[in-house]
């Protein structure tokens, strides 16, 4: 590497990582230049300087020197013992094949936290302030990379697990899947639930079902619109007959759907409105919008009681188990 004084002689590479994260601990280094592949036993010397520099110890078998990946050109860690192609794959190191690139900050933390215990925070801290400050990682995406593919996989330490995908599940995205931290999904119910006045909820093409599918309630005089995404060739909201039904429309507030199929809303035990329940001043406008096989003993399918609800254009109400 370039910058690097030793002081004595190091007999193997594990003793030299040693004294080298001991001097960039005591501002004594500067950069690496392009790196080798380890093999276990460097590896595990390597760690155990960093695990010391930060205060703490390492564990047993860290996962970065199992046979997990990393680019040879980072300066926060040379690769362990996989030939070059693998380690600098693609699906392990997206973007790591640009020299221009440094391990994301996030991932060094986690593969770091994860080799690790008993760090000691103030010097985990400064040690990363300063890799931050001097380049060693990077915290803009643009300008690092992830070790795993970005959008599809997130880093565990240093292994890659597929990220969630809400859609697939029948849900929505509270948070979108990160380098480091997997996606958090929200029922369609909740979503709705948690709008803000004034707010239009664009619903991407899909079925959505499970459970906190159905159950929205819309009150407080708020105005919400939910729709479809445009071009979208279906979006099903299906409440799979669990007794709940799709919306809960109360207190002067005001929902217009389009585009959308409500599906199997309430049931026979249901007291009123399987798909809609409107009241107290509030109204629905359909728009576009299909509600089938709902379900209730008063309202099979739309309850209205001193409100409104207008059925549009495109709009069609099937049949229904009970509706009075």
């Amino acid at each position: 590497g370039e910058g690097i004084r030793v002081t004595g002689c190091s007999e193997s590479e594990g003793d030299l990582w040693y004294q080298f994260w001991h001097k960039q601990w005591r501002n004594e280094t500067g950069l690496m230049s392009a790196r080798y592949f380890q093999n276990e036993s460097e590896c595990l010397w390597e760690i155990d300087a960093m695990c010391d520099v930060l205060g703490g110890q390492r564990v047993a078998m860290p996962p970065t020197c199992k046979k997990e990946k990393v680019c040879g050109h980072d300066r926060l860690y040379t690769s362990w013992s996989l030939a070059p192609e693998d380690a600098c794959s693609s699906f392990y190191n997206a973007g790591c094949e640009y020299n221009n690139r440094v391990m994301c900050c996030d991932v060094w933390e986690a593969i770091t936290r994860e080799g690790c215990t008993g760090i000691n925070e103030t010097a985990f801290n400064e040690t990363l302030a300063a890799a931050i400050a001097d380049g060693t990682c990077a915290v803009n995406a643009t300008k690092c990379y992830g070790l795993c593919p970005r959008g599809s996989y997130y880093a565990t330490g240093a292994s890659c697990q597929k990220c969630t995908d809400c859609y697939a599940e029948g849900k929505f995205f509270k948070t979108l899947c990160t380098t480091t931290v997997d996606a958090v999904c929200q029922p369609f119910g909740d979503v709705v639930s948690a709008a803000q006045p004034g707010q239009t909820l664009v619903v991407p093409q899909g079925s959505y079902f499970g459970p906190g599918t159905c159950g929205a309630l819309v009150g407080e005089g708020k105005q919400i619109r939910v729709e479809a995404e445009a071009n979208a060739q279906f979006v099903l909201i299906d409440c799979g007959s669990d007794g709940n039904r799709h919306f809960t429309v109360e207190t002067g507030a005001r929902l217009t759907v389009v585009g959308i199929q409500l599906l199997n809303g309430g049931n026979s035990m249901l007291a009123s409105g399987g798909c809609l329940h409107v009241s107290n001043g509030s109204s629905v406008t359909l728009e576009n919008t299909t509600l089938s096989n709902c379900a209730a003993v008063s309202g099979g399918a739309v309850h209205v009681d001193k409100a409104f609800v207008s059925i549009g254009s495109g709009s069609e109400v099937g049949a229904a188990a009970s509706e009075r």
